[in-house]
């Protein structure tokens, strides 16, 4: 068992309510790369401080979900998770897997990876997130990063990566998974 040191972080008071967000990977500054570093591993606490459940659903992990849709992807892939994560939004490549959902019940606690696994929040309104990153302490084997995994399995499916991913400019125009569940609720008032 590999032992780490929790880094500083920041927490995030998410005080309205939410509803469908539509299923989706985490992504960070618009998909911009570099957002994981080697030896650093997100670490996410999400505490139900509402009277009520916060119910989510939660979707396949991501190698789970490239190993399925390896033949879907795009050829070539961003070689960087958080870009690949962006793109993938952006196609509504989630947008028909499976769910399941669970509910955080009042008081309760989940340790969670967005980036990891697909998720979304169905409902709720006062949670709080406590976000940090962990890494390996001195002289123990490092942590394996999101993007360490992400390339592993990438290369293990032998699927093509490029580093400029071509288009990316263009899919900022174009909508993602909030956007698109927003619309399909609108339609079905």
């Amino acid at each position: 068992m590999g032992v780490g040191a929790i880094g500083g972080g920041q927490t995030t008071l998410r005080f309205c309510p939410t509803t469908e967000e539509g299923l989706h990977f985490d992504t960070f500054k618009v998909g911009e790369s570099g957002a994981f570093k080697r030896g650093v591993r997100a670490f996410k606490l999400f505490l139900n401080v509402d009277k009520k459940p916060r119910v989510w659903r939660i979707g396949p992990a991501l190698a789970d979900f490239i190993t399925i849709n390896q033949h879907h992807l795009p050829n070539p892939c961003p070689d960087d998770v958080n870009t690949f994560c962006y793109v993938v939004d952006k196609l509504g490549l989630l947008d028909n897997c499976e769910t399941r959902q669970v509910e955080i019940p009042p008081g309760g606690m989940v340790i969670a990876n967005g980036t990891s696994i697909a998720h979304e929040v169905v409902s709720g309104d006062r949670m709080v997130c406590l976000e940090t990153f962990v890494t390996a302490l001195p002289g123990r084997p490092p942590i394996r990063s999101t993007q360490e995994e992400f390339l592993a399995i990438t290369e293990e499916l032998g699927i093509p990566m490029v580093k400029d991913f071509p288009g990316l400019e263009a899919l900022a125009n174009q909508d993602g998974s909030f956007e698109r569940t927003k619309k399909r609720l609108a339609e079905m008032a």
